[in-house]
């Protein structure tokens, strides 16, 4: 009997919802969505203005009430938001709040207290963790101590003694920079710096990671594809704060679509791949 008079009282809830919703018009339901909608957002407001924990630091309040002014600046402007925070020191002092969940701090006393060290221990901001599309490597490690483990076979890399043996390295490149430039001596020609730095750059990372230069300082124009992918990514990285989902999607497309969209971000794809020796 319970059992029946259950199914009953529901079956009753169903059909008065039901017809409430006949009754009600679109209209009116869009507009019962949209106030919802605005009450939540002017609440939203007033906790990240009044009661939220970082709400007593200084900085411009639309800073404090979106992550769209951040995203203006960076993603729009082309990453210009280092800019602005450094006009935000100057105008509130050395802690500001630089949105709505971040403070930015402009004073080397806080240094120790800041930054990480072995007894100082900190978890990497997942939201910048996986930046630069590649989730295994040391880099993208939230925890500190994975970033510890993953880090550990290339410290000896980058010690004082494995730096000193890449010397001959980084001459053996820096003269072959400077035999292409003796190349434009008086032809006239404007030489783009840019471009021969960075194949400077290319030559002596591959020579020293893969044992086999990728040649950039012999192409006649200094691989510039090389920079360029470089500085496609560089922009991609300020889309991936505001949209996190997004270097996965890039990386599971096809390599058709790449091309189409961003042929540059294929020689990303190919200098990946040899790094993982695949």
């Amino acid at each position: 009997m319970p059992d029946t008079v259950w199914q009953t009282v529901k079956m009753k809830s169903s059909l008065t919802i039901s017809s409430l919703l006949d009754r009600t018009s679109t209209s009116t339901l869009l507009t019962i969505a949209l106030g919802t909608c605005l009450c939540y957002i002017i609440g939203l407001a007033v906790y990240r203005l009044f009661w939220h924990p970082l709400a007593k630091f200084p900085g411009p309040k639309i800073a404090a009430l979106t992550l769209l002014y951040e995203f203006y600046h960076d993603v729009i402007r082309g990453g210009q938001y280092t800019w602005v925070i450094k006009s935000m020191h100057e105008r509130y002092g050395p802690i500001v709040r630089i949105s709505p969940s971040e403070l930015h701090i402009g004073d080397p006393a806080f240094y120790d207290k800041l930054y990480t060290s072995s007894t100082n221990p900190r978890e990497k901001w997942a939201t910048t963790a996986n930046l630069f599309m590649i989730s295994t490597a040391f880099v993208s490690q939230v925890d500190s101590e994975l970033h510890r483990v993953r880090r550990a076979p290339f410290n000896h890399l980058f010690s004082k003694r494995s730096v000193g043996q890449l010397s001959p390295v980084i001459v053996k490149h820096v003269q072959k920079l400077c035999a292409r430039l003796a190349e434009w001596h008086g032809t006239g020609q404007p030489v783009n710096l840019r471009y021969a730095y960075a194949a400077l750059a290319v030559d002596v990372v591959t020579d020293y990671s893969f044992a086999q230069p990728y040649a950039a300082l012999e192409d006649p124009d200094f691989a510039p594809q090389w920079a360029d992918a470089v500085d496609a990514i560089l922009r991609l990285v300020y889309v991936n704060v505001y949209f996190p989902w997004l270097p996965a999607l890039l990386q599971r497309m096809p390599a058709w679509i790449t091309k189409l969209t961003n042929p540059l971000l294929l020689k990303v794809a190919d200098f990946q791949s040899v790094s993982r020796g695949t």
